[in-house]
């Protein structure tokens, strides 16, 4: 007789876990995106507030298991937990999109939810009152070009579907390269916007290198003993012929830890 598999009812606090445990089919988060959600751990304010609510609600520094976390979930006061948790996005900066890979991070101390992460972007139909379709493009503020560009085959294909509603529109008026207008849809507003006025992603080579002089730094190293650090040194080649100097290092570990305050996960 072949076993069941488990399938949790609706009210069932275990289904939370199955949910953090789903891979849904869609395209893996670029460097860019992996990057900046890594920045969180840099966060020592969100670390500490981490350890504070693993400690409150019995879970151990490296994570739980499947079996345990089904278990854990079934025991723990729900309300109060959810409410450390909305409060733990809050110290992440982080918007209700991130939820769940923030909270797959706290349960099972994996620093790697990229299955979890939200969609950069959405792209569907919308018919208006008079019965014209019209394609609309939702991005938010860590939606960068590249993400655009990625969709674009997903955009085509949506694309086709305005025909019907459209009969005397020429091919050659179907927008296809970089100039085209997008629509961000707001609660109360609808704007349009040029590709050009998307926000960028840092440079992904410029974090690295800041991430490692604040591992350096943090471990007790000096400023001194950075500079002279083999890998920082090539680094800065890679990046400027100017020798390594104790106001490189002060300078970019400065930008580093602004960085940290100000990312923004929406």
């Amino acid at each position: 007789m072949k076993s069941q598999r488990f399938m949790p009812k609706d009210d069932d606090p275990r289904k939370r876990i199955t949910k953090l445990l789903k891979y849904p089919k869609k395209d893996k988060p670029t460097a860019e995106r992996k990057e900046k959600f890594s920045l969180i751990f840099y966060n020592k304010k969100f670390i500490k507030e981490v350890k504070s609510i693993r400690k409150k609600f019995g879970i151990p520094k490296k994570g739980l298991t499947t079996k345990k976390a089904c278990e854990w979930i079934q025991k723990i006061n729900l309300k109060n937990y959810d409410k450390d948790l909305e409060d733990l996005l809050l110290v992440a900066n982080a918007s209700e999109r991130w939820k769940d890979a923030i909270e797959y991070f706290m349960i099972f101390n994996n620093k790697k939810p990229y299955h979890l992460f939200p969609e950069p972007l959405i792209s569907y139909l919308q018919e208006d009152k008079k019965g014209f379709m019209h394609l609309r493009l939702e991005i938010f503020l860590d939606t960068s070009i590249k993400d655009i560009k990625n969709s674009w085959e997903t955009i085509e294909n949506n694309k086709k579907a305005l025909a019907s509603s459209y009969k005397k529109l020429k091919k050659s008026k179907v927008i296809k390269d970089e100039k085209a207008i997008f629509y961000i849809m707001g609660q109360n507003r609808l704007e349009e916007r040029h590709l050009s006025l998307l926000p960028r992603n840092r440079k992904i080579k410029e974090l690295k290198r800041y991430k490692k002089i604040y591992e350096l730094k943090d471990s007790g190293k000096t400023i001194s003993e950075i500079a002279r650090n083999e890998e920082i040194q090539i680094m800065y080649e890679n990046k400027t012929k100017d020798p390594v100097t104790f106001e490189n290092i002060t300078k970019d570990l400065d930008r580093f830890k602004k960085y940290i305050e100000s990312n923004l996960l929406i």
